[in-house]
């Protein structure tokens, strides 16, 4: 595995098998929380990392991958927020 970082970028570059076996680690970390309960570890959507781990197990083409944030009212909608001022 290559990894450089440049900037505010970080290219990593790995075999087929390595990148599989990294989707395979990624999806084990989702496949026992919810979808909630991920992001509140992770501050991640899981199924953005759902996506994520089924492209490095099956892709077989270079791909750029983007690992943007959870947005918390979407990954965990139930809980309390205080109401806005009237």
């Amino acid at each position: 595995m290559d990894i450089q970082i440049e900037g505010d970028s970080v290219t990593v570059q790995m075999t087929r098998d390595e990148a599989a076996r990294l989707g395979f680690a990624l999806r084990a970390g989702f496949e026992t929380t919810s979808r909630a309960e991920y992001y509140i570890r992770t501050g991640l959507s899981q199924p953005a990392l759902r996506e994520i781990a089924a492209t490095l197990i099956a892709s077989e083409v270079p791909v750029s991958i983007e690992l943007a944030s959870g947005v918390e009212e979407v990954e965990n909608p139930r809980r309390p927020r205080p109401k806005p001022p009237a």
